[in-house]
């Protein structure tokens, strides 16, 4: 057990932690008694180099679920189940029940299917139908991936899934730039890259998508695939300026980290991400404006998430605050007289000091404002984090400004946003992901509801702040 800790190949006779630890081929079982057949394995590993390297990554990896830390988590996890299965009970005024509010869609994949081919995913559908003229995108391939693995964290994979993962993954691949460790971004549909990978939100998608591979993925040939192109990207973004995709990094880096947590490098990096973010945040904010920039332009939680995410999980109080401060104004910003969800439209963003575009208003802000709730909820304990939750969500079902429904529960696909009098009927690829992964961070929140419920210490705190 510790040999195939340290990330070794191990040969062990049939006793029963050997049958479990080393199943699905991440080591060598033989029968008890025999020698020769100890000698024959060991003579394979040490003429066959791959093997040995396959077993040695696969024990590695798995590992890392079996260090004191780990298991010191799943027991508190078990722990914190069975308490609320046992004693919990809803309490009025307290935190909230763990049990759903309401009906969840089921994870439909017909659109999203519909526009990928077997290079990748399609950017633009005109209605329903994929714009092939339009050609590809990175920045979709890598958020079409980010799902595919999520989906395999809820129990909700098949070999359909596997297959789109697989030629998600194979997209990004070949979209990396080995000289700058970037990714292109755009490709026609006769495969002609059209950009040399200057784009740092697609950088940080990239990285979002590779760390959710390592992090959550039970497929060892894509976490190993995803190591490849993880570290050369995370350097990339560490000389880039563009504060999104420093946001961005920080949640590829923390998905990482949830299976890798012992990784200095990647440990690093995130924290220099979080303190440029911080110190923008300090040096823009004031009491009116509580935002790090001048502009709130797009995939605007983005920022917030990544923050509250940092000081979650590595215990930078800094960040928590911020993130939590701006979360919190920003739902102010993006809430209509009515009390629903109304984002920040892209024509024109929101400036200092000026009134905010109404118009158009994209599932993207929808999506982000959901996963940055849910982040937050879990980060301070504060009920209200469901309720902005629910309200970004139910935007997609028409509970917005024009009470328009912009996501289709039959085919998965959405709408590309509203316009002043109607939606916009296309369903490309953004759109679309945007409201399946909407649909599966809700899913997340509720299943982590129903096993445990969040720590309270810090939401008490800021929740008496507020």
């Amino acid at each position: 057990a510790y040999a195939f800790g340290c990330g070794k190949a191990v040969i062990s006779t049939p006793y029963w932690h050997a049958r479990e630890l080393l199943a699905d081929g991440r080591g060598v079982i033989v029968p008890f008694q025999d020698p020769t057949a100890i000698g024959r394995a060991a003579s394979h590993l040490l003429a066959d180099d791959l093997a040995r390297d396959a077993l040695r990554k696969q024990a590695w990896l798995t590992g890392r679920e079996m260090t004191w830390g780990r298991v010191a988590d799943r027991y508190a996890e078990a722990f914190a189940r069975t308490r609320l299965s046992t004693l919990v009970k809803p309490r009025r005024g307290g935190l909230a029940s763990a049990a759903p509010r309401r009906a969840l869609p089921d994870v439909v994949l017909d659109h999203l299917l519909g526009l990928t081919d077997s290079t990748g995913l399609l950017q633009h559908a005109t209605y329903e139908i994929p714009a092939r003229g339009e050609g590809y995108c990175t920045d979709d391939n890598a958020r079409a991936l980010t799902l595919m693995v999520l989906l395999e964290d809820l129990g909700l994979d098949s070999p359909r899934t596997a297959r789109a993962a697989a030629t998600y993954a194979a997209f990004l691949g070949h979209a990396f730039d080995p000289a700058s460790g970037r990714f292109r971004n755009l490709m026609t549909y006769d495969r002609r890259w059209l950009d040399d990978g200057h784009s740092d939100d697609c950088l940080g998608r990239a990285i979002v998508a590779l760390g959710t591979c390592v992090g959550r993925s039970r497929d060892p040939g894509l976490q190993a695939f995803a190591m490849r192109f993880l570290e050369p990207a995370v350097r990339a973004m560490l000389a880039s300026t563009s504060p999104r995709g420093w946001a961005l990094a920080i949640l590829g880096l923390q998905e990482y980290l949830r299976r890798l947590h012992g990784d200095r490098l990647a440990a690093d990096a995130r924290r220099e991400f979080t303190d440029r973010l911080v110190s923008l945040h300090k040096a823009n904010a004031a009491a009116e404006w509580p935002w790090f920039e001048d502009v709130v332009a797009y995939e605007n939680a983005r920022p917030c998430q990544a923050l509250i995410s940092a000081g979650r999980w590595s215990g930078h109080d800094t960040a928590l605050d911020a993130g939590i401060t701006m979360l919190d104004w920003l739902a102010t910003v993006q809430t209509s007289p009515a009390g629903r969800f109304a984002p920040v439209g892209c024509r024109g963003f929101l400036r200092r000091g000026e009134t905010g575009a109404a118009f158009d208003q994209q599932p993207i802000e929808a999506q982000a404002m959901v996963a940055a709730c849910c982040e937050a909820y879990h980060a301070v304990g504060d009920p209200r984090w469901l309720d902005h939750a629910w309200a970004a969500f139910d935007w997609f079902h028409g509970r917005n400004v024009l009470g328009t429904a912009v996501g289709d529960p039959r085919t998965g696909g959405c709408r590309d946003g509203l316009l002043e009098d109607r939606a916009n009927e296309n369903r490309g690829a953004e759109s679309t992901l945007a409201y399946l992964t909407a649909i599966v961070d809700m899913r997340l929140l509720e299943s982590s509801l129903a096993a445990a419920p969040p720590s309270a210490s810090r939401g008490h705190r800021h929740a008496a702040g507020r």
